[in-house]
């Protein structure tokens, strides 16, 4: 238990800087933390679903696909892991987002999707630090700027594509499915690129990280830029 603050101290520096862009009329703290609590309790039922579909996945693998091989981590990735994570992540906010009387601008999606995956990556820091005792802290400052952030930003561009579609934007289903594309590209180009980054290819590896952790927040600085531009539309 006592790595579990060290655990939530990256989400929560995370999301001070979320709330920070939403200067104009800020979200109750209350909401946020219930979505940052939702996205961490749903990472409870992810494992094990996670668990079969990988061993459904690898069962149902084509031999063509060598093992170890791009094609068969993305294999076993793309359903199991990616697919699943963004799902989950996308409910953890869906309840607070629908019924919340105050998402009133599509900036909101960003604070409350953002916390949503900030809490799953907590979530997720506590259980990889209790799975690999004695390097606690070199996987708390790894994942504190790499997978703390993907899970923030996929969660948050997808959350405010959400509060568009509820703010009575056009193409409200077409507008979801687009960045629901969009975050899958990028989670899975993340976690592939992050099992490469180890052994003889580690340094390219973190090369490639880099490339793709900077189109992200490249993403993210675009659609937080944007939800501010459109609040002066809802708040005048």
């Amino acid at each position: 238990m006592h790595w579990l603050l060290p655990a939530v101290i990256p989400s929560l520096f995370w999301l001070w800087l979320f709330r920070r862009h939403d200067h104009r009329e800020p979200e109750p703290l209350l909401w946020v933390l219930f979505c940052f609590v939702s996205g961490a309790l749903v990472v409870i039922p992810t494992l094990p679903i996670e668990n079969l579909l990988y061993l459904v996945a690898l069962d149902l693998r084509p031999p063509s696909l060598e093992e170890g091989t791009p094609l068969a981590e993305l294999w076993g990735l793309f359903v199991p892991v990616v697919v699943v994570e963004e799902v989950v992540k996308f409910l953890a906010f869906l309840v607070p987002l629908t019924f919340c009387r105050h998402l009133d601008e599509p900036l909101d999606g960003i604070v409350y999707g953002g916390a949503a995956g900030l809490g799953f990556a907590a979530a997720e820091n506590y259980l990889y630090m209790l799975g690999n005792p004695g390097r606690e802290l070199t996987i708390l400052l790894l994942r504190s700027s790499t997978a703390v952030l993907l899970h923030a930003a996929t969660t948050a561009v997808l959350a405010m594509a959400f509060a568009k579609a509820r703010l009575g934007f056009s193409h409200p289903l077409a507008r979801l499915l687009l960045w629901f594309g969009v975050v899958l590209i990028f989670h899975t180009g993340y976690d592939l690129v992050a099992l490469q980054a180890k052994g003889d290819t580690a340094r390219g590896g973190m090369v490639l990280l880099g490339v793709v952790l900077f189109g992200i927040v490249l993403v993210l600085s675009r659609r937080i830029r944007r939800g501010q531009e459109l609040s002066q539309f809802f708040h005048p």
